[in-house]
């Protein structure tokens, strides 16, 4: 007996982990640079050039690169720097993963700290938030729901899934020269910050054309003053995707994992080359709707049936939503005042990601450091933190969906409201969308022998049956080797098949016809 097939995508694996790495270093000051008076800030840049899976675990590996800020003992109205580049390497638990599994990750840096040991060594640490998700999938032939045999009862039931169709990670290298304002030839660039806003992803036959925005701040030092230059670059990228398709479902990710500036000359005056890069993932989702059988069996005939448990996925397209946290920074009794901010970065972390009603709550903390100086022109910094929350809406959630959330920040800026307090705007985009995992049995083969009839005749011909709320029809027709059609013809059931819960049922012995 022959039965019509389906080709289904299958999850046999779905993992998602978050860790994080402490990465922590020691720096010496180069002799050419000054003691150490103040430090005035410490970022760090996360940059993972290798991730791959081995059993039952994840493996992260690159460097991360920090830039310090100080006052100098001899100048304090100067800021000197330190570039320092430190590797890491970090392996976390993921339980059934290895290297069939396709995955992709993602890196930021939580938090930065120090510590001053004496005026020529420092130790400088980041916290870093990894995530990974790993997915293997497979296709099985299973029993089709549709022009099933009339002698075998059978149960059809709808699914539909998402199957992963492409994924790929690439890194966007882009360089830009800027003509800084200003003739002084002894211009030093102290930092330089790109903030990516990817504002449209086109998907072609094989091809996903990649559409940006990067907000470039330089904070740089010229005709003895400290100033910020910021100006927005405009970005497209064509990346190959072996699979992609434009209808398919994406979920991106970008973040910035390098930054170089350096001074060249310039017909205009002082020039800056720029040169950065952004890590980029795309994960492409294709739709299918199946027709299964759930249950089947033979009432006359001994059968065997091959099942196989297997997970459909359910993936929920990426929605996001911008938000611009305020705060007032009020300095201390002890803080000097302030005459003039010079400089301010605003970086973003992600505390918490919880599902409500068809929407997930994405909170997280935004934490600027401001530096200035004051009326004798000593530089100082403020560090602050600012803790929100976004709702974003996600249509058709179900309530077993797992919701995944990232946040990236996209411009800051602030306003001196008085010597005592400063005013900070951070631009903030959160991202979120919803997984689900349905575990379904899927039939893989049925076959009847008709050499080996079922024994009726033990069986009663008549059963009385008193059925509760919980009782199914099918159930009852399966235990009884009958079918559901005949108890509902026998007991004059409306052909929903819902049983009554007042009184006995009738099922008679079947005849094979």
């Amino acid at each position: 007996m022959d039965f019509n097939l389906n080709t289904v995508s299958v999850c046999d694996y779905a993992k998602q982990i978050k860790t994080k790495a402490n990465v922590e270093a020691d720096v010496i000051v180069p002799d050419t640079k000054p003691d150490i008076y103040r430090i005035l800030s410490v970022k760090a840049l996360a940059d993972v050039s290798e991730r791959y899976m081995r059993k039952d675990k994840v493996i992260f590996s690159g460097k991360v690169k920090f830039n310090i800020m100080y006052v100098g003992e001899n100048d304090k109205s100067k800021i000197c720097t330190i570039e320092y580049v430190s590797p890491f390497n970090h392996q976390a638990e993921m339980p059934g993963a290895d290297d069939s599994a396709i995955g992709f990750g993602e890196c930021y840096v939580a938090k930065t700290g120090f510590d001053v040991k004496n005026s020529r060594k420092l130790s400088v640490g980041a916290i870093l938030e990894l995530k990974a998700e790993a997915t293997r999938q497979s296709k099985i032939d299973a029993i089709s729901g549709d022009n099933m045999h009339e002698e075998i009862p059978a149960i059809a039931a709808a699914k539909e899934g998402d199957y992963l169709a492409a994924c790929k990670e690439f890194d966007i290298s882009l360089s830009e020269s800027i003509a800084l304002p200003t003739s002084d030839s002894e211009c030093e660039i102290y930092d330089v910050s790109v903030r990516p806003d990817i504002s449209e992803i086109k998907t072609v036959n094989n091809k996903a054309v990649v559409k940006g925005n990067a907000n470039l701040k330089i904070l740089y030092g010229a005709d003895n003053e400290i100033s910020e230059y910021d100006t927005e670059l405009a970005f497209t990228e064509i990346v190959d995707i072996d699979e992609l398709s434009s209808d398919h479902t994406v979920v991106s990710h970008f973040e910035t994992a390098d930054c170089t500036a350096s001074i060249s000359p310039s017909d205009m005056g002082v020039g800056a080359d720029i040169d950065f890069k952004i890590k980029g993932s795309i994960c492409a989702y294709g739709h299918c709707d199946y027709s299964l059988v759930a249950d089947m069996y033979s009432p006359d005939y001994a059968y065997e049936i091959k099942k196989r448990k297997a997970g459909i996925a359910h993936i929920g397209s990426q929605s996001q939503n911008q938000i611009t946290v305020k705060d007032s920074v009020i300095l201390s009794d002890s803080d000097t005042p302030v005459s003039k901010i010079h400089y301010m970065d605003s970086s973003v972390s992600c505390t918490d990601v919880s599902n409500e009603i068809s929407r997930i709550k994405v909170c997280g903390n935004v934490e600027n450091v401001v530096i200035y100086s004051d009326d004798s022109g000593d530089l100082h910094r403020i560090r602050h933190s600012t803790p929100f929350e976004t709702e974003i809406i996600c249509d058709n959630m179900a309530s077993s969906a797992t919701a995944f959330g990232t946040i990236a920040c996209l411009n800051y800026g602030y306003i001196l409201a008085s010597s005592k307090e400063i005013q900070t705007r951070t631009v903030v985009k959160a991202e979120a969308r919803c997984s689900a995992y349905e575990e379904i049995d899927l039939i893989t083969d049925f076959k009847v022998d008709t050499k080996s009839p079922i024994q009726k005749s033990s069986q009663p011909s008549i059963v009385v049956f008193y059925p509760d709320s919980d009782t199914d029809i099918w159930d009852i027709a399966k235990k009884y080797n009958t079918t559901s059609e005949e108890i509902i013809k026998v007991n004059s059931l409306s052909d929903s098949g819902i049983l009554p819960t007042d009184g006995p049922i009738i099922i008679p012995k079947r005849q094979k016809s």
